[in-house]
């Protein structure tokens, strides 16, 4: 063999060991919590965490192996790419917390059936949390209820969604509400 086609045959070689995909997160990268999900864009795909790290990136490139993630903007990391997607929407009548058995409807068709009783409101806080909360609840006075509030569904393959509405996740089923007469 001469050198040429020595020189042929190892890039063919090197070019067959490395397989890895490039992607990039849907938005902002705001860290690792084991669990946590962010969207791949144009993709029907999601990078899940599966360990604690931090750092920000604004659309970072996600290098992967197969569904391994290799990097995130150039920080090695432990995730991996699981079929699914993130739908985004609101509600479709004002909401203020679910009662077991009710139906919350969102505006792109789906309806949440509440599995629990559970109010929009947040936990007992600390003294400096109690004045922000005061403030807020003035600034929503301020503000009509029935304001579409943001609505974030979480759908893997092979897993239940997972709703969340104002920030908040809620159990339930999740349905397609049916056409109006």
């Amino acid at each position: 063999m001469n050198t040429k086609s020595n020189w042929l045959w190892v890039c063919l070689l090197l070019s067959g060991l490395s397989h890895a995909q490039i992607y990039h997160i849907d938005g902002e990268f705001d860290g690792c919590e084991w669990g946590k999900i962010y969207p791949i864009f144009g993709h029907h795909l999601l990078l899940e965490c599966t360990e604690y790290k931090y750092f920000y990136r604004n659309s970072p490139e996600v290098e992967a192996e197969g569904r391994f993630v290799i990097a995130i903007g150039g920080e090695a990391i432990n995730a991996r790419i699981i079929p699914g997607r993130i739908i985004n929407t609101s509600t479709s009548n004002p909401f203020e917390g679910c009662k077991k058995g009710q139906q919350v409807n969102f505006a792109n068709g789906l309806t949440l059936v509440c599995a629990e009783d559970s109010t929009d409101r947040a936990p007992k806080q600390g003294t400096q949390s109690r004045l922000k909360s005061r403030i807020k609840s003035r600034l929503l006075q301020t503000t009509p209820r029935s304001q579409p509030i943001e609505v974030r569904i979480i759908m893997v393959e092979g897993r239940s969604p997972k709703v969340f509405i104002n920030g908040r996740r809620y159990s339930g089923q999740l349905t397609r509400t049916p056409p109006q007469n």
